[in-house]
């Protein structure tokens, strides 16, 4: 009798990690199904962006850090300057949109707001094929 208790509740508790597993599983694929379409869309907004390119600038940290995958062969020349006119054109739009005069958190959000409306976020191991 104690040994068929023991194996309903070891059936019992088998039963709730299944289940419990089997619903993250399930909630999982959703969340990563409804992530990926909205992603998908999001990306065709920027496919006809026109490449504006640009020279280095040393003065400019981002424009540095494009450089150094220039200068370990990561990136060729022309998206390098491509990287670099898409940085300098968002540095316009936030300094031609944001305004410095109030506070700093109004100023960043719109500096924000001013990024993911230019950038595509995409994973990337190099700074410049990001831009």
């Amino acid at each position: 009798m104690l040994l068929s208790a023991r194996k309903s509740v070891l059936r019992t508790i088998m039963l709730f990690i299944a289940i419990a597993i089997i619903s993250v599983l399930v909630v999982s694929l959703v969340f990563i199904t409804e992530t990926r379409d909205k992603s998908a869309a999001h990306a065709e907004r920027f496919e006809h962006t026109p490449d504006v390119f640009a020279d280095y600038d040393s003065l400019n940290l981002t424009h540095r850090l494009v450089r150094m995958d220039e200068q370990n062969g990561i990136v060729n020349s022309n998206e390098a300057r491509k990287a670099y006119g898409a940085i300098n054109d968002f540095l316009r739009k936030v300094k031609d949109t944001c305004s410095i005069d109030g506070t700093t958190e109004n100023f960043l959000t719109c500096a924000n707001k001013t990024l993911g409306a230019n950038f595509y976020y995409k994973p990337s191991t190099t700074v410049a094929k990001a831009y």
